[in-house]
């Protein structure tokens, strides 16, 4: 949710997901440094792991929440140089 201040410039209010969004963005940036391979499914794990040791009970880390926080922070899911992609065997 955006809000307007007093000096006519838009603000980011801070949601209860707000301080999951902190620790996973830390936790992420952390991850590419080390060149680990971050998928959805991975951060949303991550997502309910932090929601819960903050006490967020009712916190579901949802795929439409993991669409705005992607979005939020302009992550895009992408093949890592040199990475292999898993084959099914037929």
């Amino acid at each position: 949710m955006w809000v307007q201040n007093s000096n006519e410039n838009l603000k980011f209010l801070k949601t209860e997901t707000s301080e999951i969004d902190e620790v996973l963005m830390k936790w992420f940036r952390s991850a590419r440094v080390k060149n680990i391979p971050v998928s959805g499914v991975l951060i949303q794990e991550k997502a309910r792991e932090v929601g819960e040791s903050l006490g967020l009970e009712t916190f579901k880390a949802s795929n439409g929440w993991l669409e705005k926080f992607r979005t939020h922070h302009n992550i895009s899911f992408k093949q890592i140089c040199g990475e292999e992609k898993s084959v099914k065997p037929k």
